[in-house]
């Protein structure tokens, strides 16, 4: 209402890598996709403590999607 923001998507799904007909594709749930009055995108991420996989799943979208930032919340 005030705004700051002109959407809000909870717990988007990303494709990191595309699947084939004998593999799934990787993806990647965010907590919070918000969308700047701007139309430039910011993917939020809460977490309690950054582990291995984490750090691998996050050098994958910034490849991926280099233009959105991607924020972790602790």
């Amino acid at each position: 209402m005030a705004g700051e923001i002109i959407g809000l998507v909870l717990q988007p799904k990303f494709v990191l890598q595309e699947g084939t007909d004998t593999e799934q594709a990787i993806t990647y749930s965010a907590d919070f996709l918000i969308i700047n009055p701007d139309y430039t995108c910011e993917v939020v991420n809460t977490k309690g403590f950054e582990s291995e996989q984490w750090e691998r799943t996050y050098k994958m979208f910034k490849i991926k999607y280099p233009k959105i930032n991607l924020k972790v919340v602790k």
